[in-house]
């Protein structure tokens, strides 16, 4: 298996001569998430205290807009012709709604299943935490923890040595074995977090799957999935890390400029480059899978 720079040179590859008309399937792609982002804004400023509401309409429009629309922006992606410079009126930008009108019941299932389940299991990774607050909610007096609290907020507003002290000998006397409590909460929370980072990875893939199997059903995606990542959850998570001095130009656009605009605009730019690399990874297991079957017959 290749590393990250390999599959990149590849997409870069890809994309020579039709990177404007990506641009502009990215542009289509991101559409749904930039309204949604205006409108949680808005009702912020307009309507205090719906941040539930303004959450969940989010959460509801990732899954049953901005996931189906990232198969059709994969799907639009795999019908590029490299270095043809074609003109970019002869590319099928429909595509880029395909995922509601190309199997879209065993999309909308996969994806809808894959993200409950890693909700769930983000669920479990908080109860550490859940079970720490419970603790400390049974055993501290209210009146030593809003004091703490208080000195801890104090502390943050105006630093001094003295005050900071006095706060660490409330803590170490209130919590006699914080060490031990907290070296036990961070190998709890490590196991906990374990099964939602292990199954998130496994999931990566299942757009990919669905943009390129157009008649897959539900079952052929779980098990293709878990074939395409299993023993290279590693591998993929190298290719996403060769990616963070991009993103990380992206965030300090955001915070110089604070415009969600501008933010939008790089992301468009930066976001064939990233799925077609993505995507280079999936060819590469996607041959190695498909030769095995065709010498080995099918593993159940």
């Amino acid at each position: 298996m290749y590393g990250s720079m390999f599959y990149k040179y590849e997409a870069r590859g890809r994309l020579r001569g039709c990177y404007a008309v990506a641009v502009i399937c990215a542009i289509l792609f991101m559409i749904p998430q930039y309204l949604m982002s205006r409108i949680v804004t808005m009702m912020d400023i307009t309507m205090p205290g719906s941040m539930l509401i303004s959450e969940a309409l989010a959460l509801l429009v990732r899954l049953l807009v901005v996931n189906i629309f990232e198969i059709g922006f994969i799907r639009f992606l795999l019908t590029l012709r490299p270095g043809d410079n074609n003109d970019i009126r002869s590319y099928d930008y429909n595509l880029i709604l395909s995922g509601y009108t190309v199997n879209f019941g065993v999309s909308l299932r996969a994806t809808l299943m894959a993200a409950l389940k890693l909700f769930l299991l983000l669920l479990l990774a908080f109860i550490p935490t859940a079970a720490l607050i419970l603790y400390i909610a049974l055993r501290v007096p209210v009146d030593i923890l809003t004091l703490i609290v208080s000195e801890a907020s104090d502390l943050a507003m105006s630093y001094s040595t003295q005050a900071a002290m006095e706060l660490s000998q409330l803590i170490n006397t209130t919590f006699p074995h914080l060490s031990l409590f907290t070296g036990l909460y961070i190998i709890a929370t490590i196991g906990a977090v374990s099964p939602f980072i292990y199954k998130a990875y496994e999931y990566k893939m299942i757009p990919f799957i669905l943009a390129d199997k157009t008649d897959i059903d539900y079952r052929s995606v779980k098990k293709r999935t878990l074939d395409l990542v299993d023993g290279f959850r590693m591998r993929f998570f190298l290719i996403q890390l060769s990616f963070i001095g991009y993103i990380f130009l992206l965030a300090m656009i955001l915070t110089i400029t604070n415009s969600i605009f501008i933010y939008c605009a790089g992301t468009v730019l930066l976001l064939p480059y990233q799925y077609m690399t993505y995507l280079e990874f999936y060819r590469q297991r996607t041959e190695v899978i498909e030769h095995n079957i065709e010498v080995y017959g099918e593993q159940e």
